[in-house]
């Protein structure tokens, strides 16, 4: 068992909890404890409840950068705003659900895994999440990007070539036992 947190440090805690800077930026208003033993101290011994911004001041944040109409996807405006992705994304889908935003399109990421969504201030339709692709649809989608030739020349990079066949080495006197090559005439 650790060292016993005192009221100081529960207040001071309980301070930077309130505070919308993040935890890890603050530990050095408590020395000789670690992140992981703050957010446990917090969460689990005092229930300060999930450590965020007000909902309030994120979506702040966030308005004003909308306020140009221009379309962006969450982690362009988490990296403009020094949000969380996490944050936004919480922030924007209830903004979404009252109808003061909008998901203009959906997008694959970069790296090619989940997708994105593209929100857009105003009210509007929003375009709801495309299902997944299944294999098959996938694997169809990149042979009609590639075309048939280019798809061809890429497959055979990966095809395994033709096993050849086996043989065994020739013995003259194993040829002669069993009646095979030059002593097949002779056994006949």
């Amino acid at each position: 068992m650790g060292k016993r947190w005192s009221p100081e440090e529960n207040a001071i805690l309980k301070k930077i909890w309130r505070s919308p800077r993040l935890l890890k930026t603050q530990m050095d208003l408590l020395p000789g404890r670690t992140y992981d033993t703050a957010i446990q101290h917090a969460t689990k011994v005092l229930k300060l409840g999930p450590k965020c911004p007000p909902a309030s001041q994120v979506f702040r944040l966030t308005d004003a950068l909308m306020a140009d109409k221009k379309v962006r996807p969450i982690r362009e405006i988490a990296d403009l705003t020094g949000r969380s992705v996490h944050q936004i994304r919480i922030v924007l889908n209830a903004a979404v659900e009252r109808g003061e935003y909008r998901i203009v399109r959906w997008s694959a990421s970069k790296s090619g895994g989940e997708l994105q969504a593209f929100y857009k201030k105003g009210g509007g339709r929003t375009v709801p999440r495309p299902a997944r692709l299944t294999s098959a649809e996938r694997s169809r989608r990149f042979r009609e990007r590639l075309g048939q030739k280019k798809y061809k020349a890429w497959r055979s990079r990966y095809q395994r070539p033709e096993p050849k066949a086996f043989e065994l080495p020739r013995d003259e006197l194993l040829d002669a036992l069993y009646g095979r090559g030059a002593y097949a005439q002779v056994a006949a």
